[in-house]
């Protein structure tokens, strides 16, 4: 009864008759003073509760007043965005409406707007998906700044550092191997083997793609933003960059960069200790499946985890060394098959590949079976560790066709042509003995753009032979310079004359005929300098003469345009390689405005003895060749009606 009040006992002691009632009451009130408290305690608490609530409710409001504001700063910006690129549509809008409105450089001068805006938006692109470092600077104000390349590659890759090394140190640039991934890079380019093998990669890379497509099992979300990152991809592989060409963003930046032979190496064995060698990982299936049966029949040797030059001593022991695919569909491993030629000792036998047929530089120098064939694979062995005499002779052939001027050589240089690091001079001089031509009819074909060269591949039965385009970080100072290599090489090889096409040409059905019929008119006219089997757009030219054979009429002019199909004379091929590639003036300075400004003696044909394939993208504008077909149909009638004017006019004269 503690917690009653005096004035309560007062009040108590006046309004109770007895004591004992009196008692009674307090003990009421006592427990009624508790509960009264005890609701005051809850109440606090409520109130406590309520407050915090509120509180809680303040905040969800400000977050939710937040949220709207940047809901509504987002939508402005997307409006924002939405109106840049209308600003973009009209303004490639008023292009188009120019190439409309142009003569001779409707097609060229007003794409060079269209370009600038393309460029804009890869710029863009470039530096949301790139590093900041390898998107502010070009490769060739790099090497400036420090003339040196640090290539990265494990120890299974150190074949093709050293290839990378030795073209490297030929152009005066220093370059290191280094095999394990350093604590601080240094700041210059690295050149980076297989960059899925290293966690952290340095600020400036480029990347040596070297795994099968084939296979998921390198391509990762990781992977993709190593490549992504770099500044360019090399890939070994067609297959490979189809591959890429067809799936992921970043493969504008591939080149293709094939291995080929290394003539670096000096260990030699007098004799041999195995039978047969193989080298890699033996831990699948079907190569395991495969040893076995050969260990049935020969002294076999299985070489795993052996590197350098531990590794070539081993493998120049071997008579015959064997290739087996880790893969059921796997691409040839030209590494594998390069760097054992380079040894000069053994004969390699080897599984085909769905990309066998690819690479027609190795086709003659590996023993090729069917794949996973053991008895043909058996066979093939035993023929050549059963005559020694041949097998030797093989060898020594072999080793004749390996080059020091190869195919990687010369597609490392192209890459650096491409970045001018190199001046064409110069590539030409380092790489330019890589190509000879079989015959005078050339194809000229970017690598990389598959799709154009499979197109091709399906009407080549006229024994047109590839010349793989040069690139430039400017598509048509590419293309200037692809041309002028051709020249020169066609000079040198003393050809008469050479034919040249692009590989978005469409060979109608008759052209067999009529190309004969071309060729036999221009062997009997002797006053021509270019015969264009296409004309993109026809304007102001002055006609010369006209003959008509059959169905075909016979143009000379004074003006070519177009380079789709043409056949040169060797009269002018000093022209071509005078082009001066290093004036960047696109409005000038394209091949064929350069050619188009020369004043030629042009003979064509109507119809047009070729086509252009709509369906196919330029691959300099970047735009469908839908865009040229007026332009081409237009010339064809226009220079009709002008020919058939002047035979009418030569008639009349000659009566």
């Amino acid at each position: 009864m503690k917690n009653i009040s005096k004035s309560d006992k007062v009040i108590g002691k006046q309004n109770y008759k007895s004591h004992k009632e009196f008692v009674e009451h307090l003990e009421k009130k006592d427990d009624s003073v508790n509960e009264y408290k005890n609701n005051q305690e809850l109440i606090k608490n409520l109130i406590y509760q309520n407050s915090t609530l509120i509180d809680q409710q303040k905040i969800l409001q400000k977050e939710n007043s937040d949220l709207k504001e940047k809901i509504l700063f987002m939508n402005s910006q997307k409006s924002e965005e939405i109106n840049n690129l209308k600003e973009q549509l009209l303004e490639i809008a008023e292009a188009y409406n120019d190439i409309k409105k142009s003569h001779f450089w409707r097609i060229t001068l007003p794409f060079q707007r269209l370009i600038d805006l393309f460029h804009k938006k890869r710029e863009t692109k470039e530096i949301l998906n790139t590093s900041d470092k390898n998107s502010k600077i070009k490769l060739v104000e790099l090497l400036k700044k420090k003339n040196k390349i640090n290539i990265l590659a494990t120890k299974h890759t150190n074949y093709i550092a050293k290839l990378l090394k030795k073209d490297i140190e030929k152009l005066g640039i220093v370059a290191s191997i280094i095999e394990n991934e350093p604590k601080v890079y240094e700041d210059c380019l690295y050149i980076v083997v297989c960059p899925q093998m290293f966690k952290k990669l340095p600020n400036y890379y480029i990347a040596y793609q070297m795994e099968q497509t084939v296979s998921s099992r390198w391509f990762t979300e990781d992977y993709d933003k190593k490549l992504e990152n770099a500044y360019a991809i090399f890939d070994y592989s067609i297959n490979n960059i189809e591959y890429f060409k067809k799936n992921k963003d970043y493969s504008k930046n591939i080149y293709y960069v094939p291995i080929d032979s290394f003539d670096g190496f000096e260990i030699k064995n007098d004799s041999f200790e195995y039978d047969v060698a193989f080298y890699g990982d033996p831990n699948s299936p079907r190569r395991n499946f495969l040893l076995q049966a050969l260990k049935k029949n020969f002294k076999v040797k299985i070489i795993s985890e052996v590197f350098g030059d531990a590794l070539y001593k081993e493998l120049s022991k071997a008579k015959v060394i064997v290739n087996l695919h880790y893969y059921k569909n796997a691409l040839l491993e030209t590494t594998r098959l390069y760097e054992t030629l380079s040894l000069g000792r053994s004969i390699i036998v080897s599984e085909k590949s769905k990309d066998v047929d690819e690479d027609s530089r190795i086709q003659d120098k590996i023993d090729f079976v069917d794949t996973g064939d053991v008895n043909e694979l058996v066979e093939h062995i035993k023929f050549w560790l059963e005559n020694e005499d041949e097998r030797t002779r093989k060898v020594k052939e072999n080793n004749k066709k390996l080059n020091d001027i190869n195919a990687f050589t010369f597609f490392f240089y192209r890459f650096l042509l491409a970045e001018d690091v190199i001046s064409f001079d110069s590539f030409y001089d380092l790489a330019g003995s890589y190509i000879s031509f079989k015959n005078d009819r050339i194809c000229l074909s970017l690598p990389e753009d598959v799709e154009r060269r499979k197109s091709f591949d399906k009407e080549n039965e006229y024994n047109f032979e590839y010349f793989p385009a040069l690139r430039h970080s400017e598509g048509w100072v590419g293309c200037g310079m692809s041309y002028k290599f051709i020249m020169k090489k066609a000079k040198e090889q003393q050809f008469d004359s050479v034919t040249v096409c692009e590989d978005d040409v469409l060979f109608p059905e008759n052209f067999k005929e009529r190309y004969k019929i071309c060729l036999d008119y221009l062997k009997k006219n002797k006053s021509w300098n270019v015969f264009q089997g296409l004309m993109a757009d026809l304007d102001v030219v002055e006609i010369s003469n006209v003959e008509k054979n059959k169905e075909n009429i016979f143009v000379s002019l004074n003006r070519m345009i177009s380079m789709v199909f043409n056949t040169y004379r060797k009269e002018v091929y000093d022209l071509l390689i005078d082009w001066d590639e290093t004036n960047r003036d696109v409005q000038n300075n394209t091949i064929d405005r350069a050619l188009e400004n020369l004043n030629l003696k042009i003979v064509t044909v109507v119809p047009f003895l070729v086509g252009h394939k709509e369906e196919l993208t330029s691959s300099i504008w970047k735009f469908n060749n839908s865009q040229y077909s007026p332009l081409i149909s237009e010339s064809e009638s226009r220079l009709k009606c002008i020919s058939e004017k002047y035979l009418i006019k030569k008639e009349k004269e000659l009566e």
